[in-house]
């Protein structure tokens, strides 16, 4: 990495500082991440958001702030700078074609390797997942029924937030289905065939002499 060149996370640190124009402790910017990254993004460690704070610092991308919290207590809060605010436009505004989305799924990783273990462990793997599947999506829409309630939505600064908040509802419901279909399939492995349907077997291809 160059001495001036920001990871992915830290843009996205500097995403969440921007969002609201907030003064933010890194323990604060982890709530944030985690609440409205974590669907798509993911929520960095608060040890690696200080390490990014501290880098940005040095690139005078934000400033840091000495906030008490009660007594003796002192705590360090950031916001953005100029010189930030337009790193991150420039970043948005680049073109992402060329961007790997990478996907790391622990679930489908043990269901790949499922042979390993007896098929009914595999279900309630994946009986787990649905359920919690099931409180995020419900979570995501009471959090949008919560902003329209307050007026938070729809609102101009909010739009493109929004249609992000929709595409996970939408991938949510998705992944609802596709893992109750993945379950049926699994299910399915140890069951007899209909009657009257015999296995389906490759043939052998003819010898050629």
């Amino acid at each position: 990495m160059e001495d001036d060149e920001l990871s992915l996370t830290a843009y996205a640190v500097l995403g969440v500082l921007s969002m609201n124009g907030e003064l933010l402790t890194a323990g604060e910017i982890k709530q944030r991440a985690t609440y409205a990254l974590r669907f798509f993004w993911g929520s960095p460690a608060v040890s690696h958001i200080r390490r990014e704070l501290q880098r940005m610092l040095a690139l005078g991308l934000v400033e840091e702030h000495e906030i008490p919290l009660g007594g003796v207590r002192r705590a360090q809060a950031y916001q953005t700078t100029g010189p930030g605010e337009r790193r991150l436009r420039d970043w948005v505004a680049q073109d992402a074609a060329d961007d790997a989305v990478v996907i790391r799924n622990p679930l489908l990783l043990r269901i790949f390797l499922g042979r390993a273990i007896p098929a009914e462990d595999v279900l309630k793997i994946i009986d787990r997942r649905l359920r919690q599947v099931g409180a995020d999506l419900a979570e995501v829409l009471q959090g949008r029924r919560r902003g329209d309630a307050m007026g938070l939505t729809p609102h101009p600064d909010r739009r493109f937030s929004a249609a992000v908040s929709d595409y996970t509802i939408r991938q949510l419901y998705f992944d609802q289905a596709n893992l109750q279909q993945l379950r049926d399939t699994v299910a399915a492995f140890d069951a007899p065939p209909p009657p009257g349907n015999p296995p389906f077997r490759l043939k052998e291809p003819p010898v050629t002499r």
